[in-house]
């Protein structure tokens, strides 16, 4: 297994999707198992290109929020 380091626990809130959400990070090295009835894809890029694909291609919206508030939190600190 890998270690997870907790950020932030947040409430994500929009029509139809409320729902209480976690942030963690880890480094790991090893092969990814997906579960495939939750994960569709999995790619590594980087993260200013995910952030621009992001305003023109679906992406899950807590997800996305989680990611934006890891960026925020990790400059302020």
């Amino acid at each position: 297994g890998v270690l997870l380091q907790a950020h932030e626990n947040f409430f994500f809130d929009q029509p139809g999707n409320r729902l209480w959400c976690a942030v963690f990070s880890a480094v790991w090295d090893g092969p990814l198992k997906l579960q495939p009835e939750e994960v569709l894809e999995a790619r590594f890029m980087p993260i200013d290109e995910v952030l621009h694909q992001a305003e023109h291609t679906p992406y899950c919206p807590d997800s996305l929020a989680a990611l934006k508030r890891y960026l925020n939190q990790s400059v302020s600190v």
